[in-house]
């Protein structure tokens, strides 16, 4: 999904990509990413997981790197964890050019929950939200 709106405190255009994942049985949303821009042309990233995970262990992201990136939870709310991370320019290289990309959380009893994550027109999506442009 592709949304843009009028930040009120800068009055420039931004824009945020989100992409979810829901429950097969129960249509409830179990896993989110969204990337938006900071207003500062920097891309920030929010994960939003299912609760009851190890929190030290936080978002494992594999882009196809050779090795993968694991994000720390920043809350965890009724209903909800969410992990928060500004994203550095290699690694949105990576995941724009990422044949493949998955995020894996790990439940209190150990267990991973791996999440298959689309990077279809990814790239494209990316570019559409890397600068802010005026209103």
């Amino acid at each position: 999904m592709f949304n843009c709106g009028t930040n009120p405190q800068t009055s420039k255009k931004q824009c945020t990509i989100e992409q979810q994942l829901t429950d097969e049985k129960t249509k409830s949303v179990v896993f989110a990413w969204m990337i938006g821009n900071d207003g500062s042309g920097r891309l920030l990233a929010i994960w939003q997981t299912p609760t009851g995970v190890l929190v030290n262990r936080g978002v494992v992201l594999n882009v196809g790197a050779e090795k993968p990136v694991s994000v720390p939870y920043s809350s965890c709310l009724t209903g909800h964890c969410e992990a928060i991370a500004n994203l550095a320019p290699d690694f949105v290289q990576k995941l724009a050019s990422a044949d493949s990309a998955t995020a894996t959380v790990y439940t209190v009893g150990g267990e991973g929950l791996t999440f298959k994550l689309s990077v279809n027109g990814l790239a494209k999506a990316i570019d559409a939200v890397k600068a802010p442009t005026a209103s």
